[in-house]
């Protein structure tokens, strides 16, 4: 089977964003920065070039029936004033609503290694970035005094148009159903968020960094595989069935679901990171920690006026 994926725009994001705001109020000002950091990674998107050819359809095929993502990020090539334009522009949206954050901010974009030597050696930065380094940009958030989720929430959504440029050349290109891997089939990286489609109710999952979704079994653990069920459970809150987070004791980490199908309509995954933080809040104060990236928010602190859902606990059940 292959997944017929839909490209995400910016005015489906914001209208999600007021369905769910209607209810959250407490919600908008996340929100409101999360629009602005994507309306910039809708900009960019159709101007990138990462000069990349992708390969023939039988060889993508091989490398999927082999277990092997597709694409090498460290092989894309991206253009280092384009690159760095998008960070300042993400990075001024920041600083924007937190002034305080702007000195930080500052010595970020004026960084030396965000630029191309004399000689014309790509960017230490750009390569730290394309292989992952979370090393190097802890190490660098130390150097310029910037919080360390602030350095990572800015940086991988700088990046996340360059490659998911690339990533949507792949999409029905390969039969997904051969795929069934916790990883993402063309980058590699782990999925952010999982969800039950409104078209045919298959779970599947959606990259954190390239956007590509791929189905996978929903009573099996997205970090570790475990399909235990006394061990692999999930948490939902009976006021809002169609949310849950599904928790593994076997690696101690967790991952949001969605169902769109219960929702009857098509969802953003990054909206819903934002609409159901809470549930963040129930993994984290029950040990586990999350599987992918977290939400910004969450990875700073918790909100002190996100309300708990009609002050009733979540309820806990095994998968059948």
């Amino acid at each position: 089977m292959k997944i017929n994926q839909k490209g995400w725009t910016i005015d489906n994001v914001r209208q999600e964003m007021d369905f769910y705001l209607a209810d959250k109020p407490e919600l908008k000002e996340l929100m409101n920065l999360y629009a602005s950091i994507l309306a910039i990674e809708a900009e960019y998107l159709p101007l990138i070039d990462t000069k990349m050819e992708i390969e023939e359809v039988n060889e993508i095929e091989r490398k999927i029936a082999e277990g092997a993502n597709v694409l090498n990020p460290t092989k894309i090539v991206i253009e280092p004033a384009q690159f760095k334009e998008v960070l300042t522009k993400m990075a001024t949206v920041v600083a924007a609503q937190n002034p305080a954050l702007k000195p930080g901010l500052d010595r970020l974009i004026s960084y030396p290694d965000l630029d191309v030597d004399t000689e014309g050696v790509p960017p230490v930065f750009l390569d730290a970035l394309l292989k992952f380094n979370t090393q190097y940009f802890t190490k660098i958030a130390e150097l310029i005094e910037l919080d360390t989720d602030i350095m990572f929430f800015l940086t991988y959504h700088a990046m996340n148009p360059f490659i998911e440029s690339v990533a949507r050349q792949y999409r029905g290109l390969y039969d997904d159903s051969a795929w069934g891997k916790t990883t993402c089939p063309v980058c590699g990286r782990k999925p952010s968020h999982m969800y039950k489609r409104r078209e045919d109710g298959e779970t599947a999952l959606e990259c954190q960094i390239c956007r590509t979704q791929w189905t996978y079994p929903a009573d099996t653990c997205v970090v570790c595989g475990n399909a235990d069920p006394e061990t692999y459970k999930f948490l939902y809150d009976e006021a809002d069935p169609a949310h849950a987070v599904y928790v593994c004791d076997g690696c101690k980490k967790y991952i949001k679901s969605t169902d769109a199908q219960a929702l009857d309509r098509d969802i953003d995954v990054e909206v819903e990171d934002l609409a159901t933080l809470v549930l963040d809040y129930v993994a984290k104060e029950q040990g586990y920690e999350p599987g992918g990236r977290v939400t910004f928010a969450v990875s700073l602190d918790y909100p002190e006026d996100i309300p708990e859902d009609d002050g009733e606990e979540p309820v806990e059940f095994s998968l059948e």
